[in-house]
């Protein structure tokens, strides 16, 4: 296994705490609802009084991220090493971003696909070790929330760029990168702290177990301690009677089997 320099805290002058930004990942198959959760986090840590900012890869929005979206379209011919190597940069190159993150006082920094997605989805054509030295500059997140979906769930669910893309589309792959994520989540269990949600529940479970998360988080890292309502809380009156309807209509089903 690589080792890795841990990166320094900043420490503000006088009487205040250390501070060191945190990266939060999400993390999981295609269409599991990553950009969905990314932009819950973002809310409930904004509304906790947290400066935060989100960010998501692939970065289309740059000349590596177009060959990468080219690519996943057929309309770019290169071997699965080049592509890797395209998405390695891709991370690489928004490390300054990262860094530029932590110096301007980011508290919680949420990447949507991370390099939990680099190592697993690329498994598949690709060498483990050949993979971890890609990313062994990148800064780990300080964890990981994992959006665990059925590959045959995350084909048949429609996706923010229509039809599926030459990876969407693979159920072998995504079968594979399911079962390499958890293999990944296991051998980096002691670096990097990871949370799975059941992402094949209905949306609104999804994001009410995604904001009890949250809060832990929060607790853990602010070092203070939430109320027990703290996620129901943060939904909406409509969706919190969906999550007590849910939870009246499971929690027998669950004693009884």
């Amino acid at each position: 296994m690589i080792s890795r320099r841990k990166q320094p805290d900043k420490r503000h002058d006088g009487n205040k705490t250390a501070h060191k930004m945190r990266i939060v990942a999400v993390e999981g198959l295609d269409k599991a609802g990553k950009r969905t959760t990314t932009n819950v986090l973002y809310e409930y840590f904004t509304a906790k009084g947290l400066k935060t900012e989100r960010t998501s890869f692939p970065n289309y929005g740059t000349p590596v991220g177009m060959l990468i979206y080219k690519w996943l379209r057929g309309e770019f011919q290169a071997d699965e090493k080049t592509f890797e190597l395209l998405q390695a940069a891709d991370k690489q190159l928004a490390q300054t971003y990262i860094e530029a993150c932590e110096r301007r006082g980011v508290d919680i920094l949420l990447i949507d696909r991370y390099v939990h997605t680099e190592w697993a989805y690329g498994a598949y054509d690709n060498d483990d070790t050949w993979l971890q030295e890609l990313t062994k500059y990148m800064r780990l997140p300080d964890a990981v929330i994992y959006l665990d979906v059925e590959p045959e769930v995350s084909m048949h669910r429609k996706g923010k760029c229509g039809d599926n893309d030459r990876y969407e589309e693979d159920i072998e792959r995504l079968r594979y990168t399911k079962n390499e994520f958890e293999c990944l989540f296991e051998e980096k269990g002691d670096q990097i702290d990871v949370h799975k949600v059941d992402a094949n529940q209905p949306p609104v479970i999804v994001k009410w177990k995604v904001l009890e998360l949250a809060g832990q988080l929060y607790q853990k890292y602010m070092g203070t301690t939430l109320g027990g309502n703290d996620a129901i809380s943060s939904v909406t009156d409509e969706e919190a009677h969906m999550i007590a309807f849910w939870s009246e209509a499971v929690s027998p089903n669950l004693q009884s089997s």
